[in-house]
């Protein structure tokens, strides 16, 4: 039997403008044998395609997003309107044209939605420039990929912004209330720790007390917060609370981004007030 071998050349470019973005088949038909050729079509999409949409409710993205999972927060519990105890968490996604935030419904992702894995998303919706990943979405492993730092850095921001300068206690009596401030104080009392029916559970709590050189003011822990250990007389940072009030005094709250570290206190600083000075030939003696 005769071997030989055909080669077909079709420009299908100005096809595929007419026909968009899909799969495109064409035969072709030579010595009375047709063929088939298919042009594969890019099927993903990138964060910056979709920063700033909103998808149709039964319309989700069927197109394929490559990203690296940058960051995730701890899982957070609430109920459905039909009282159902569901569980949430947010993770920042960055590629290397942007990053986006994402909110997972399906709590069976888990196990796959690790900081710093690679990660392809198919069937997912975007809402208020958010990834909404439900049990409709596909979440698959795939193998890393480069990003740039410095889009790295700002996708860490979307669930970790950077913390503001630390304020004094009279800075924060005079803050408007939710305001998100840092606190570099003595600590000079802790309460037990509470437990209060939040979210369809209960939820740790515990307050100290801290004091500068003028005033001092509570600060509620909340949650892992109150697993810090607190001793009397040290020095404590805490980043990202939030100015709260009650029974008509200010006070803070601790937040799901807030850091807490013992450090060392500042030098003391000592004010000498000089009145005079008296020119002398005496001899001073040590």
């Amino acid at each position: 039997m005769e071997r030989f071998s055909l080669a077909i050349k079709i420009d299908i470019r100005n096809v595929t403008s007419m026909c968009g973005p899909t799969n495109l088949t064409i035969k072709a038909t030579t010595l009375g044998v047709t063929y088939k050729l298919r042009k594969k079509v890019n099927k993903m999409i990138s964060i910056q395609d979709i920063n700033g949409k909103t998808t149709d409710e039964n319309k989700p993205y069927q197109k394929g997003l490559k990203a690296i999972i940058v960051k995730c927060t701890r899982k957070t519990y609430y109920k459905t309107a039909k009282q159902e105890n569901k569980v949430l968490y947010h993770m920042a996604l960055a590629d290397t044209n942007g990053y986006i935030k994402a909110t997972c419904y399906n709590e069976d992702y888990l196990p796959l939605t690790k900081e710093n894995n690679n990660i392809l998303i198919r069937n997912f919706m975007v809402r208020n420039n958010s990834i909404l990943i439900t049990k409709q979405t596909r979440i698959t492993r795939i193998p890393p990929f480069q990003i740039p730092q410095d889009v790295v850095q700002e996708a860490t921001f979307l669930l970790q912004p950077p913390a503001p300068p630390a304020s004094p206690i009279k800075a924060i009596r005079e803050a408007k209330l939710k305001t998100i401030m840092t606190v570099c104080e003595t600590i000079t009392e802790e309460e037990p720790i509470k437990k209060v029916f939040i979210g369809g559970q209960d939820t740790e709590l515990k307050s100290i007390t801290i004091k500068d050189s003028t005033d001092y003011i509570k600060i509620t822990l909340w949650r892992e917060a109150t697993e810090f250990p607190i001793t009397i007389g040290e020095y404590i940072k805490i980043t990202h609370v939030m100015v709260h009030e009650f029974n008509d005094e200010k006070i803070l709250n601790t937040t799901r981004h807030s850091k807490l570290q013992t450090t060392e206190a500042p030098p003391e600083k000592i004010t000498i007030h000089i009145y005079g000075i008296e020119k002398t030939t005496r001899e001073i003696k040590h």
